[in-house]
């Protein structure tokens, strides 16, 4: 009895698994949704860098560097945490070969707006 339960406890898992692979489910990563692609630089397409901008806060996270970007006043800071009280919402994922996400934040910022995910 015990053995028929765990093979029906893993086909199940393995149906589960399956359907999640087939529908295309949208990728969440504490709490932040994960939207298609951006080719912030679509002339060139050899982007090195990926990028998470976070339009809410107008954060960038580097997965790479595991750093975060944000303005403070006309600069930009960096740390691996991002300040305390801001609230990041949904992030969009890009691509870039700026070695700095701010770099292309214009770029970002209009691509972003013109509702392009």
């Amino acid at each position: 009895m015990k053995a028929n339960l765990g093979k029906a406890l893993l086909g199940m898992v393995a149906i589960a698994m399956l359907a999640a692979c087939i529908t295309g489910c949208v990728v969440t990563t504490r709490g932040h949704v994960e939207w298609p692609v951006i080719w912030v630089d679509a002339e060139h397409h050899s982007a090195s860098h990926t990028y998470y901008y976070y339009p809410g806060e107008e954060v960038y996270f580097d997965p790479g560097l595991s750093f975060y970007y944000w303005r403070d006043g006309g600069d930009w800071r960096h740390g691996r945490e991002y300040p305390r009280g801001m609230r990041l919402g949904g992030r969009q994922r890009f691509e870039s070969d700026a070695e700095r996400p701010y770099g292309v934040h214009d770029r970002v910022v209009q691509r972003f707006r013109a509702g392009q995910r």
